[in-house]
């Protein structure tokens, strides 16, 4: 293999190994913001909700309780903040707008049931890029190292919390360690999941 040829096969394995990394961390990210694999509300109830229709945003303040996952949100628990209870405020901007002559009515869901998600979602995705970069760093880690069996582990813990909370996710990340060594020590296992197995090695 030529000097060039070699250069090109260590940037290809390079940029595959952080294209993985990115999927890896986005696909988590997404797990953990729209499942109960990232959270767990216990309580919510709206406390007021202020229109301001000629502005198309509205004053609401609501009372949350909820835990987040330490794995997808570990900035939270490093700021004191993975379980939390309190009230809280936000603007809320209209849903959409509908139209009413010359005027477009803004317009939000007429309950506060039917606005608990943005509530919730607002409370998840407030501080979401410290716990986004944390998430692309232990992708890449894995990445680096050429150990993708770890990624059972992440998803086992991800199990577990949706299932047990911190409780379920202790369980998970047993289980999953342990499936992840039996399968790094299983040659047939290792062969059995191909994705797992490193064909894009960086040559030297």
């Amino acid at each position: 293999m030529s000097e060039t040829e070699s250069l090109q096969a260590k940037t290809v394995a390079i940029l595959r190994k952080l294209l993985v990394a990115i999927a890896m961390a986005a696909l988590f990210v997404l797990l953990g913001v729209f499942t109960s694999m990232g959270y767990r509300v216990h309580s919510i109830s709206e406390v007021s909700f202020e229109r301001h229709s000629m502005l198309g945003y509205a004053d609401a303040t609501f009372d949350c309780a909820m835990i987040f996952n330490p794995i997808v949100y570990p900035s939270y628990w490093a700021m004191n903040i993975g379980h939390i209870s309190g009230r809280f405020s936000m603007i809320y901007v209209a849903d959409a707008y509908s139209q009413h002559g010359d005027y477009s009515a803004p317009y939000w869901p007429p309950t506060p049931e039917g606005r608990y998600q943005t509530y919730i979602l607002y409370l998840v995705t407030s501080n979401i890029l410290p716990n986004l970069i944390f998430v692309f760093l232990l992708a890449l880690t894995v990445e680096v190292i050429g150990k993708r069996e770890l990624y059972i582990v992440v998803f086992a813990e991800m199990i577990g919390f949706a299932i047990g909370e911190i409780a379920g996710m202790v369980v998970g990340l047993t289980v999953g360690v342990a499936l992840a060594w039996f399968i790094m020590s299983s040659p047939r296992a290792r062969s059995l999941l191909r994705w797992a197995r490193y064909d894009d090695n960086v040559p030297t």
